[in-house]
Parts: structure tokens; sequence; C-alpha cells
């Protein structure tokens, strides 16, 4: 369930790892490790000193770091993550190199979460919902006009995967356009125009995962915010939580860690224009950001401070009871709910647990190599 710009092909290439201090080609690096006396006192076991003090499952860095670097071992590559159990503990960490420079990853680096970004818009447009702008059973002609593929289609039937428009991503045009021409800046309606102009099935009817309804969506937020996709980012999500490194690329941006590819011939994401995947993923999955900036996104999601409890129902849909996707989530590869991600040089994956509130993404910057990999490993981690 993720952006399929590329087939994803595994590296044959291989690097060492050496966690030590002197290593300068691969290190490991945790960071922001939560207070114990920010965990609440129903999430603690008790001790059994003789003050009974409180004893809380801290996150043991040494092990985390042994983890990831079992992980990346003889891989291009490596990958930045944030975990949380559940006692509130948390940490974030980054192993391999970026490809550009093969430098170490940071654990706050930029990088690309590919369709994580659908959760992101899901929002955008559930605020929408929230304040009373936009109706999920209207239709999408109600807010966006031209797209006549999309006139019978509700909101609802977007964000659930359930519009039977098209996916415009397995279309020969937009491989050809922004694949063949990485330069180009395809306009959200060029997107929508790429796929085949007939619908697969009657809206409602079915499910079927389609890139096409996210860009749909963000064109909901910007028509009916009047304002740009970003400003729609900042202003609803970003300034809230206080956020300043997430946004929607817009083929600009310079301090983005790079990826190892099969599909570029440089072998990286760095060895060519990153503009027309930019313009070409956009509100479906062209967000950028860093692990710490998207567990504070999912707590906002999920503890109240971006949605009302009505829309988080709505977007949990049948989800966690089975169902293949709400709006904007699906469930998670060990546990809970979230989404995964794919984009030209990045694998992606987070999820969340709503009762333990433990949380585990995962960014790899090889898109030769599975997430899932990684958050087995550290679910099995925050777990034991």
């Amino acid at each position: 369930m993720c952006l399929l710009l590329l087939v994803l092909v595994a590296s044959a290439c291989s690097s060492s790892i050496n966690t030590g201090e002197s290593a300068p080609e691969t290190t490991v690096a945790v960071i922001d490790e939560t207070a114990v006396d920010e965990v609440p006192v129903d999430e603690v076991t008790t001790g059994t000193s003789e003050d009974d003090q409180l004893v809380v499952a801290e996150i043991d860095n040494a092990k985390l770091l042994e983890t990831l670097a079992e992980w990346e071992r003889d891989v291009d590559g490596g990958g930045v993550v944030y975990v949380r159990n559940a006692y509130g503990q948390s940490a974030s960490a980054a192993v391999g190199v970026d490809a550009a420079t093969e430098e170490p990853l940071a654990a706050d680096a930029q990088v690309r979460v590919g369709s994580i970004s659908k959760v992101i818009t899901a929002v955008l447009v559930m605020q929408l919902v929230d304040e009373g702008l936009v109706d999920l059973d209207a239709p999408v002609s109600t807010y966006v006009d031209g797209l006549e593929l999309a006139n019978d289609v509700t909101v609802r039937e977007l964000l659930g995967h359930r519009s039977g428009i098209p996916n415009y991503t397995e279309s020969r045009g937009f491989f050809e356009v922004v694949l063949g021409n990485p330069d180009s800046t395809p306009e959200p309606a060029t997107l929508v125009g790429f796929t085949n102009g007939e619908s697969d099935f009657d809206p409602g009817s079915q499910y079927a995962y389609s890139n096409t309804n996210f860009v749909i969506a963000g064109m909901v937020v910007e028509a009916v915010r009047g304002q740009a996709l970003n400003a729609a980012l900042d202003t609803y999500i970003n300034d809230p939580l206080g956020l300043t490194h997430t946004t929607f690329d817009d083929g600009t941006l310079t301090e983005v860690a790079a990826g190892y590819s099969a599909m570029v011939p440089s072998g990286t994401s760095a060895g060519q224009s990153y503009t027309s995947i930019a313009y070409g993923s956009w509100a479906a999955g062209g967000l950028v950001t860093t692990v710490d900036e998207l567990a504070a996104i999912f707590d906002g999601i999920f503890l109240g401070d971006l949605l009302t409890p009505d829309s988080l129902t709505e977007m949990l849909g049948q989800v966690e009871d089975g169902a293949e996707y709400g709006l904007g989530l699906h469930g998670g590869s060990d546990f809970g709910v979230g989404h995964g991600g794919s984009i030209i040089g990045f694998n992606s994956m987070a999820q969340i647990d709503r009762e333990t509130q433990e949380l585990v993404i995962a960014v790899v910057n090889n898109d030769g190599r599975s997430p899932t990999v990684l958050t087995a490993k550290l679910t099995n981690f925050i777990r034991e």
C-alpha cells in the first residue's frame, strides 16, 4: 500500500558497520529519550524496594544500537527510527550512511516517507470536516471543479480508496513524463489526467488502493482552504505542534537525506533531480519530515490535539476490526494502526497501538529493503 513510483529491486552492494566511536563511515546515534517522570502512574509496575518506588522499563540505548547494527550489516544505506514502549519511554536513532555524502545518517535527518503522507493529507481533510467545511458524504465536485472522473465520488470514498478512480502511478504517461523528465513539474490536475479516464468500478462498491485519490484529496484541501497545501500543513498541523522540518517537497529541498535506489543510473536518489518525483507524488507521497516530528503528528492525531474524537473514529473506520483500510489509515505491519510508504530511495512504516501508545517508526534509505523486517525487530525490542 505505497506510492508505487518504482519497482523495488534489492541492491547487491554491501557495507560494513561498526558502532564504535572510531568508525568514520557508519555510526549510530540515539537522541530524545523521554523523561521517566512523564510516564503516567497507571502505566508502570510497582517495585519491591523499601520505598515502593515505581519501576519503569527504560529504553536500553545500547541494545537499540545493537538491534539496528544487526539489521544494517552488509547492506547499503541504513535507516532512521523512533520507538516508544508502553511505559512512555522513547528514543530516536539512526544507522548507516547518507547515499549522497556517505556520512553517517543523523537521528534527526529529514527523510522521505512516501505514502505515510496520506495520513497527513487525510488529517487535513478531516480538520475541514471538524470545521463543518467539508461533508464526508458529499461528492468531490462540491469542492473541486473540472474532475469528471470524480463527480460521483464522495470525499469518504476518496480517503478510503473506494472511489474506483484508477491509480495514476501505474500509467505509462506518468512514467514517461515524471520519470522520463526529472525536472518536470506536473500539476495535480495533470497527475489525475494520467488515469485512463474510466472508473475501475462503481464508487463505494469495493476497495482498491489508488494514489489518485489522495492527489484529489489534496486538491480538496487547497480549494476549500483557498491556500496551497503546504500553507495548510503549516497552519493546521506544523504550527500547533511546533514542527519545523515537515513539508510536502516542492522540488527545492536541499537538506533531505539521500537513499540508495536501483532505479536510477547512479544508484542513489541523489544522482538526479528529485523535482519531478516531488511534484509527481505531492499529497499522495511527497512528505519530508523527521521521525521525531512524525511521532509528534501521530500523537497529535491519536491524543486529540489535531482531530475531534468523531473524526478520529471516522479515520479508523473498521480497520482495527480487520478491514483493509479506514480513511488514510491501515493496519500496522506488526501491531496497531498506521501506514507504510515507498518512494525512490526510501521505504517506511509507522504504527501505533492506541491502547498502550506503543509507537514504532522506521524509514529505510534503500528502496530495495522492506521496512517491515526492521519494524518487527523494533517491536520485539520495545516489548522485551
